[in-house]
């Protein structure tokens, strides 16, 4: 270092981070600050004791680089899974392309062209755009094929942090007793399975994307999807950016059912993204029959009041749209939107609204004290979700028979800013004494 002294790497490393973190507080709450010096980290502890043991020429540089493409892929997989909730298969090979292609062809040339005067810079920066356009061609294919990317339901911290001591026992230096064993700690990560309600019962998750609705309901073996949030610009969408995050955290990668209730691009903008990404059973939705959604579907069906099916000991029945107004072609789009009602366990019984009109109509009646919470969730990072409760418990009765739920909250609050967002979504997870006075009047004349 600057007084002269001899300075461990690890040493170097963490005046590395503390200068960062000094420098950019907030750079703690990214995935990549982490992911970078845990890489850093494992290269330096795998390294250990190596050096000049490795034989000399292009067996011992590859051996090396074997090595060092090990202890990072290895050492990153319980964050990738604590953070991204998937881990990447294909990397070790597009790491072992990418980085001979880049530090040997693309950043020589690029240097060169940008030394050499304009007649001559052009063919040599056009071949390193070429060189760099093939490679991502090349990566964009192997990152599409089925097994580039494992995914497995988020691990709680718990497991996260079992397995770090198992990690560091893999890759400690030679001559470290049974480093096999260090994989034992890993067992349980790789062994979640996603949750789901009990048989009867009934959970739905409200998800916050702004203006628009997305409802995940779920029950013991199946889940359903209704509406889809908006589309905030061009190949940006609540389905990439809010939904997809949720359900690759929690294992989630196929839905039985996904009604569309309508075609206003707040509902129905995430529909596309979603069935490329996920296996969808069936969709419903009144949408036209040239929709692009409806296209896409493998299974499509229109909305049509009477049809109903039973799901695990849960009732759902559509409201509306009655089949002739198919047939009006003046009827407007939320006119005609589907309206889906759901009753769990013979008491619990609620309706999903769409448009602005129909919310002010919505109910739910009491449930049993054995039906799963709502949850209501607010993407905070993509990188870790975490669902909450869409009620405070001090508005919970103690007794069963008069416990409720405020239709009013499912409904995703709709916004103009960010801002307004928040605090519609707060005012939506914290119910009223005049909302459950009106559902207890509603309930008594029903």
């Amino acid at each position: 270092m600057w007084t002269g002294r001899l300075a461990s790497v690890f040493t170097v490393l963490c005046l590395a981070l503390g200068l960062v973190v000094l420098l950019d507080p907030w750079a703690v709450l990214w995935p990549g600050f982490w992911l970078s010096f845990v890489a850093v980290a494992s290269i330096l502890y795998a390294g250990v004791g190596r050096a000049g043991r490795e034989p000399h020429g292009w067996r011992g540089a590859l051996r090396t680089a074997a090595r060092t493409q090990y202890a990072v892929t290895l050492a990153l997989v319980p964050f990738t899974l604590l953070l991204f909730a998937q881990v990447s298969l294909a990397s070790p090979l597009a790491n072992a392309i990418a980085i001979p292609v880049v530090s040997f062809i693309v950043t020589p040339l690029a240097l060169a062209g940008s030394l050499l005067p304009a007649p001559l810079c052009t063919p040599v920066l056009e071949l390193a755009h070429l060189a760099l356009a093939t490679l991502a061609r090349g990566l964009d294919w192997l990152a599409a094929t089925p097994i580039a990317v494992w995914s497995v339901p988020m691990p709680p911290p718990a497991l996260f942090l079992l397995a770090c001591p198992g990690t560091a026992w893999m890759l400690a230096p030679r001559g470290w007793p049974h480093r096999w064993a260090g994989a034992a700690p890993w067992l349980p990560l790789f062994t979640l399975l996603p949750t789901h309600p009990e048989q009867g019962d009934l959970r739905v998750t409200a998800f916050d994307v702004g203006q628009g609705m997305a409802l995940l309901v779920e029950t013991a073996n199946h889940r359903l999807l209704y509406d889809t949030g908006p589309q905030y610009a061009p190949g940006q969408d609540a389905g990439s950016r809010v939904l997809l995050p949720y359900f690759r955290a929690r294992g989630i990668k196929t839905l039985d059912g996904l009604v569309v209730s309508h075609s206003d691009l707040d509902h129905v903008g995430g529909a596309q993204t979603l069935m490329r990404s996920l296996q969808v059973g069936w969709v419903a939705s009144s949408l036209g029959l040239g929709h692009p959604v409806v296209r896409a579907a493998k299974r499509h069906t229109r909305c049509s009041a009477g049809q109903a099916w039973d799901w695990d000991g849960v009732h759902f029945e559509m409201l509306q749209p009655a089949p002739a107004s198919y047939a009006d072609m003046g009827m407007k789009s939320n006119a005609r939107s589907c309206t889906l009602r759901i009753s769990a366990r013979a008491m619990r019984s609620c309706s999903l609204p769409t448009s602005k009109r129909s919310r002010k109509r919505s109910w739910c009646w009491p449930m049993p004290a054995s039906c799963a919470p709502m949850c209501c969730w607010r993407p905070t990072t993509a990188a870790a979700p975490r669902p909450r409760r869409l009620f405070s418990p001090r508005w919970r009765p103690r007794s069963a028979s008069s416990r409720s739920v405020i239709a009013t909250a499912i409904a995703t609050p709709s916004a103009r800013s960010s801002s307004a967002t928040a605090r519609s979504a707060s005012r939506a997870c914290a119910p009223t004494n005049r909302a459950r006075s009106s559902l207890r009047s509603a309930a008594r004349s029903g």
